[in-house]
C-alpha cells in the first residue's frame, strides 16, 4: 500500500502528512490542524515505520486540500494553535 500524501493520526490529532516512503522510514511533513483547516509547515522528520504498530497512531485518508504554512512568517497563527 502506498502510504505518500495520506496523513499520520496519533491519538486522535493528524500530526503530519507522509511525503515520502522508503522500505523502512517515513518522510513525514508537521501538520498544524486549527478550525478544520491543515495547515503543512516547512518541518519534515523521517521516523520508522515500526510506529505504525502503534495502537495510538493510524493513517488516514483526508479530502481536505491542505495550505502550505511559512512557520517563519505565520507566527500569529502558530501563537493561536498553540494558545499562547
Amino acid at each position: 500500500m502506498n502510504l505518500e500524501h495520506k496523513y499520520i493520526e496519533i491519538s486522535g490529532e493528524i500530526a503530519g502528512r507522509i511525503e515520502m516512503e522508503t522500505e523502512k522510514d517515513l518522510l513525514v511533513r508537521r501538520a498544524i490542524v486549527l478550525d478544520g483547516r491543515i495547515g503543512l509547515c516547512e518541518q519534515a522528520v523521517y521516523v520508522s515505520k515500526g510506529i505504525l504498530d502503534s495502537y495510538w497512531v493510524r493513517i488516514v485518508e483526508l479530502s481536505t486540500v491542505p495550505e502550505t504554512i511559512n512557520s517563519v512568517n505565520s507566527a500569529n497563527l502558530i501563537r493561536e494553535y498553540l494558545n499562547m
